[in-house]
């Protein structure tokens, strides 16, 4: 089953540079595998990747029309940040029937690959789709910044979420959750990152994690390998063997590889000297 990698990306023009670097490393490890960036036009007037192809987003604005009709604004992020968020999972599902693809790799802006799709994706070969870390149940945290999906997956999930603001219910049990965060001056957010948690919790499909002793989808490089809480120092300590990056357990002594590292937030300017290019490649002068 080839897998194919897939990137979005809307907003500012200047914004591309982080977009500019992960196409670059993710063709690196690459450079066989198709690969996709769907990018409104601003962006396409700046982006240069060299054997990416790069699709207009507007041919698929009419993906997410139903959702779109429901959609009500449950976050302290901008409206149209978090609404675009959830509807690039429409976008990617129509993108995905429209080619026949088998499976995909979506990966963010801010994450860096370090590995062959398919080598890296052998532990979920069994697997309908792929989240950073499994849900608690009292916060949803999974994310989907680098996650395996198979057009079922979309399908399901895309589905879940046209329902899930289409209820009275639903839009009655996010007020209320919002109010009470409101109240203690909390910070809240119902986006696509809490959706695909929620959708894990009653999805039948097969949902992968990660496996022990497999390289490591990472979740955030702010935070720390064990205790997932954010660094002191501001982020992960990683060394490079043969251009894949390692991570030390300071608790167990235990060494992760990496398959990609997750520069969320102000880390991004941490991207450029994170660039590694695999035994026998080099890394072009940018």
């Amino acid at each position: 089953m080839r897998t194919a990698i897939i990137f979005l990306h809307w907003g500012k023009a200047q914004e591309c540079l982080d977009l500019q670097l992960a196409l670059l490393q993710a063709r690196l490890w690459n450079p066989h595998s198709e690969i996709f960036v769907l990018a409104d036009a601003a962006a396409r007037t700046v982006l240069a990747a060299p054997g990416v192809e790069v699709i207009p987003l507007e041919n698929y604005h009419t993906a997410a029309e139903s959702f779109r009709r429901h959609y009500v604004h449950f976050s302290v992020n901008q409206p149209e940040y978090t609404r675009f968020n959830i509807e690039r999972w429409f976008i990617m599902r129509n993108f995905v029937r429209e080619r026949a693809l088998q499976r995909i790799l979506h990966l963010d802006s801010d994450v860096l690959l370090y590995d062959d799709v398919e080598t890296a994706g052998q532990q979920f070969e069994e697997c309908d789709l792929t989240l950073s870390r499994p849900s608690l149940l009292s916060f949803p945290d999974s994310s989907g910044h680098s996650s395996y999906f198979n057009l079922r997956a979309l399908e399901e999930f895309c589905s879940f979420v046209e329902s899930t603001y289409a209820d009275p219910a639903r839009i009655a049990f996010f007020e209320n959750r919002v109010a009470g965060h409101r109240a203690k001056g909390g910070i809240y957010n119902i986006g696509d990152m809490y959706h695909l948690a929620a959708f894990s919790f009653t999805s039948q499909l097969k949902i992968g994690y990660g496996q022990h002793g497999q390289p490591e989808f990472d979740s955030n490089f702010n935070y720390d390998i064990e205790t997932r809480t954010r660094l002191a120092d501001g982020h992960k300590r990683i060394e490079y063997r043969q251009g894949q990056p390692y991570g030390l357990c300071p608790g167990s002594g235990e060494v992760i590889r990496y398959a990609t590292l997750h520069f969320q937030g102000r880390a991004k300017e941490w991207m450029p000297q994170h660039l590694q290019a695999p035994v026998g490649a080099h890394l072009p002068v940018i």
